[in-house]
């Protein structure tokens, strides 16, 4: 008398257990998954939208047809290509953040003026440094949203120049 499972029994055991890891996996991949797909981002200025200008303090973009004219008060590098900078506001997504942060007043405040075709408002975003933390936090005055970036990513909406004058 045999006592153990025949070919086809063993064969269902196995699609059974199969069966039943791949519910399990199903159920708990929460779990193992992190939690960066859970923040909510948003890029700074609509993709769609056409920038007309931005005005950093001391320092403006203008759109001049398909092209960009720079107006300074300050000595600019070469290498500095206004497209670049422009695109990331437009491209470059950035988390919300869902209540105000704990800002001090110490942190190096920067206000920033965007005009976009089609609008009556200029936007009006203020990027707030924290060296503390290595974080800047920005905050959309049309919007009243804040956003957050990390310090790395600053130069990506903001050129360089402008950040060694204000550090």
């Amino acid at each position: 008398m045999r006592t153990g499972l025949s070919q086809r029994g063993w064969n269902n055991v196995l699609i059974f257990a199969s069966l039943f890891m791949i519910v399990l996996f199903n159920s708990t991949h929460q779990r193992f998954v992190s939690n960066e797909n859970n923040k909510v981002k948003r890029t700074l200025i609509d993709s769609n939208s056409l920038i007309q200008n931005i005005d950093y303090s001391g320092l403006r973009f203008e759109r001049i047809g398909a092209n960009w004219r720079t107006v300074s008060a300050i000595t600019l590098d070469k290498e500095l290509i206004p497209a670049d900078v422009v695109s990331h506001w437009t491209s470059t997504s950035i988390e919300l953040l869902t209540n105000e942060p704990a800002i001090n007043s110490s942190n190096t405040r920067l206000p920033i003026s965007v005009d976009v075709l089609g609008t009556k408002q200029t936007l009006i975003f203020e990027f707030i440094i924290d060296n503390d933390l290595g974080l800047v936090y920005v905050f959309d005055h049309h919007l009243a949203q804040w956003m957050m970036i990390d310090q790395s990513q600053l130069p990506l909406f903001i050129p360089l120049v402008l950040l060694n004058i204000t550090s």
